[in-house]
């Protein structure tokens, strides 16, 4: 795991606690299993949450794309909104973690900006930043909620078909329900978790998905028509939890539940 060229020899150096060696290429929780170990003590960024020489880190790769232009500039705004939030309930008398400002741009056009070493093409899109803000998470009185009025917006006004891929699956169910029920030709749903009401149902879920996939191909039955469902989920979802292991096991379960 340890690439001995970029160690100074000679040197008696642990390779597990320096920054030296490919190993570190993950400092501190970047290096992260969650099968073998959840995230715990945040606090301490740099301290590793597992043995580097005896498990693997879960080799997750996600797709990442650059923003330009007035979108970047929203999501900088968004930040430096959340960072002032957490000044002011948290160190507000420390002048070590200042106020931040965001900057005023005059010349945010709508060309892309060549960059000399990026391989990947640039192009412009259409882009509009959405996100969910309140008084706890950047401080304002009026919640915003653009995240779920996007969705319900697409929802209402898709044309062809629906296609969810989420982590998680939590509605009250009204929404997709609908959709459901509205539904042409097939019912597509990709999660990690699918929890929602039926017989036997785990107290406190009150969604209706379930019951409303059931009653749109119970209507299909009836009436003769050629209809799918796609239910996609993930075999070990992201949480502690090791394979063969009760709580593995238990996790497992939990994974589809109504």
């Amino acid at each position: 795991m340890v690439n001995m060229a970029f160690t100074p020899s000679g040197d008696e150096v642990d390779l597990r606690k320096s920054l030296l060696g490919s190993s570190k290429l993950w400092m501190g929780k970047d290096y992260a299993n969650f099968i073998v170990k959840d995230f715990s003590n945040l606090d301490s960024p740099y301290k590793d949450l597992v043995d580097r020489t005896t498990t693997p880190r879960m080799p997750w790769h996600d797709i990442a794309t650059m923003v330009q232009g007035k979108a970047a500039r929203d999501v900088a705004r968004h930040f430096i909104q959340r960072w002032n939030a957490a000044k002011i309930e948290k160190f507000s008398k420390n002048d070590e973690y200042p106020f931040l400002l965001p900057k005023s741009y005059d010349n945010l056009g709508d060309e892309p900006i060549s960059i000399p070493k990026l391989k990947a093409p640039v192009f412009n899109v259409k882009c509009q930043v959405l996100r969910s803000a309140s008084e706890w998470s950047v401080g304002v009185e009026l919640e915003e909620q653009s995240i779920h009025e996007a969705y319900r917006a697409t929802i209402l006004n898709a044309k062809h078909y629906i296609y969810v891929e989420n982590q998680f699956f939590v509605s009250t169910g009204e929404a997709y329900r609908a959709t459901i029920l509205n539904a042409k030709h097939y019912i597509y749903v990709e999660n990690q978790f699918f929890v929602s009401t039926g017989t036997g149902a785990s107290p406190g879920t009150e969604n209706l998905i379930a019951e409303s996939i059931f009653e749109r191909v119970w209507k299909a039955f009836k009436d003769g028509e050629e209809f799918r469902v796609f239910v996609v989920m993930p075999l070990l979802p992201g949480f502690e939890g090791q394979v063969g292991t009760p709580g593995g096991t238990a996790i497992q379960v939990c994974v589809i539940r109504f």
